[in-house]
């Protein structure tokens, strides 16, 4: 009889062993789980960091209000005032454009003092390759190059961070609330 009580008390001790060590087990497996999702959001938020810290701003300057947007180009001089940009934050890539004055949308060139061929005298292109903060970039636009749209008077910029990201800026029609997005929140924004 001692001996089946033995026998009794070292199988209950053992399925007692495998009921703790499962219990041990899922409370570890819900604890690695656990761990593993808030790494997930802790990367995620590391990442937009990193986006965000790498992110250009490139605003427009020196533009009071749309009757100021008055320039004529002659023989590749520049007469009246261009628009300006200003890069104020990382290197903005890839930078291009356009305005939309009254009911007209014009592709906007791009000029900066590298591009100065000679005194007052700039070649402009359709996209700008590259601009290091706290420089200014000029833009033009040619007025028989104009296409009807319905779009309100607006002046939009699309670039890129050094990592390829894209981002655009909109001045609307109060050029005084310019707003910067990533490009895929662009098109919503307008």
């Amino acid at each position: 009889m001692k001996k089946m009580i033995l026998e009794v008390l070292k199988s209950d001790w053992a399925n007692t062993f495998y009921i703790l060590s499962f219990v041990l087990g899922v409370i570890t497996l819900f604890i690695l789980i656990q761990y593993a999702s808030d790494t997930r959001t802790l990367a995620i938020q590391a990442q937009e960091t990193n986006l965000m810290s790498l992110r250009p701003l490139v605003l427009r300057s020196g533009i009071d209000d749309w009757d100021t947007i008055d320039f004529q180009i002659k023989d590749g001089n520049i007469e009246g005032k261009p628009l300006q940009f200003v890069v104020l934050k990382n290197v903005a890539a890839n930078i291009s454009g356009y305005i939309v004055i009254n009911g007209n949308k014009y592709t906007l060139l791009f000029g900066n003092d590298i591009s100065q061929i000679a005194t007052n005298t700039y070649k402009f292109y359709p996209a700008w390759g590259w601009m290091q903060p706290n420089t200014i970039l000029y833009a033009k636009f040619l007025p028989n190059s104009k296409t009807d749209t319905a779009e309100p008077n607006q002046i939009y910029l699309s670039y890129s961070d050094i990592q390829g990201n894209r981002y655009c800026t909109i001045d609307d029609q109060s050029l005084n609330n310019p707003q910067s997005f990533p490009v895929n929140q662009c098109r919503s924004a307008r």
